[in-house]
């Protein structure tokens, strides 16, 4: 279990038109706390940082604030190269 205090998501799983493109992430940003995302081209830092925007709901896993699970989206769209449809 990841710490309550501050935005967490827990084995997080984003699919776009039946492919799997991030698959059980999860990681902890705490309040105060400088946190980056490295890794290569094409892993999923841009999917995983839309899901912790909140811009993006996750086919699976979950994501909490302070504690509380998030269970609504305001963003209804769905991006495609670059642009919201």
């Amino acid at each position: 279990m990841l710490s309550a205090e501050g935005l967490s998501a827990e084995g997080v799983t984003v699919v776009y038109d039946r492919r799997r493109v991030l698959d059980g992430a999860s990681m902890t940003v705490r309040p105060g706390i400088v946190t980056g995302l490295s890794g290569p081209s094409g892993c999923g830092k841009s999917t995983l940082t839309r899901v912790l925007a909140m811009l993006l709901r996750p086919a699976a896993g979950r994501l909490t604030i302070d504690g509380t699970e998030v269970r609504r989206w305001l963003w209804r769209g769905r991006w495609r190269c670059g642009r919201a449809t």
